[in-house]
């Protein structure tokens, strides 16, 4: 990872202080933040005709502290919040886990995300 692409990361996230989420203020998907990076070498080399592509910006952050995520897991939002990307607010799960984790939270684009435990 480039330290060109932390900048340009930092500069599109607020802080909310009541939350303490850091929040995603550029392109968004289903409240999801989308960060453009540069490819990797072996990437332009398969496709040299585009330069960057496009990932979960909660995703990118927690690879860049952490490093990659493992096959099977994902990246789960502890504060229910899908446009955050505080780390301290991110943790590993499995996709069964991630679904049962936390409260109920109701998506306004896909309804309800998770059940009440």
């Amino acid at each position: 990872m480039y330290t060109q692409d932390l900048e340009r990361f930092q500069s599109h996230v607020h802080v909310d202080l009541p939350s303490g989420c850091h929040i995603w203020a550029g392109a968004q998907t289903r409240g999801y933040g989308q960060f453009s990076v540069r490819k990797s070498r072996e990437e332009r080399r398969s496709n040299p005709r585009s330069g960057n592509r496009r990932v979960q910006a909660h995703k990118w952050i927690f690879e860049y502290h952490y490093g990659q995520v493992e096959k099977g897991l994902e990246v789960d939002h502890k504060c229910l919040n899908p446009s955050c990307v505080n780390v301290e607010h991110l943790q590993k799960l499995t996709k069964t886990k991630t679904w049962r984790s936390g409260a109920k939270f109701t998506c306004k684009f896909i309804g309800p995300k998770r059940n009440a435990m």
